[in-house]
């Protein structure tokens, strides 16, 4: 859902590994040649995998609501990067309690940074911290938000900073081995949670 600046950018990525990619917008777009459906149910119905990557806004409030969760269907997986307040939170976590969609991945939330514990108990879920900003300070003040959440008791877990940006040259300490023991060759990493 979306094909703006950043939904472009997602579609090559997954166009690069030959998965079909089709969207749904405000209007159809001339010049790309993906297909294109005008609600966001038509869109839910046609395919596994539905992303939400627009804005938030009056205009995307709830966009995704329990019709659209029913048309993704049981095999159904839902993602969305853009806004908490592009889902229906109380439909999504009713269909992925009761089995109406297979997953869903998050990193935004209707009261972010507060995720509701209903939704953290699911075991068909992978939550994340929404890494909106790209400052340090905004980045600490999302950790520690993300963090008091996170701990089921209220306490905090010890003081932590939060994740550096510069990576660990070969020399260093923490740089990134294969399971063999050898170093990884690329810059970055990709991790893969199995649901």
């Amino acid at each position: 859902m979306g094909l703006g600046a950043i939904g472009k950018a997602v579609a090559r990525r997954l166009a690069a590994f030959d998965v079909p990619i089709a969207y749904h917008g405000r209007s159809r777009q001339a010049d790309v040649g993906y297909d294109y459906y005008d609600t966001p149910v038509a869109l839910a119905a046609a395919c596994d995998v539905l992303i939400a990557i627009v804005p938030g806004g009056q205009g995307t409030q709830h966009l995704v609501d329990a019709a659209v969760l029913e048309a993704l269907g049981a095999q159904g997986v839902f993602i969305n990067v853009a806004r908490g307040s592009v889902v229906d939170q109380d439909a999504l976590i009713a269909a992925l309690q009761q089995g109406t969609i297979l997953a869903a991945g998050l990193d935004v939330y209707e009261d972010e940074p507060n995720v509701p514990v209903s939704l953290r108990a699911l075991p068909n879920t992978v939550l994340l911290p929404h890494h909106r900003l790209g400052v340090q300070s905004g980045r600490a003040r999302l950790w520690a938000g993300w963090w008091s959440t996170i701990c089921a008791n209220g306490s905090r877990p010890a003081a932590r900073s939060p994740p550096s940006r510069r990576r660990p040259t070969r020399a260093e300490p923490g740089h990134r081995r294969t399971s063999a023991g050898a170093p990884v060759k690329s810059a970055r990493s990709v991790s893969v949670v199995r649901l």
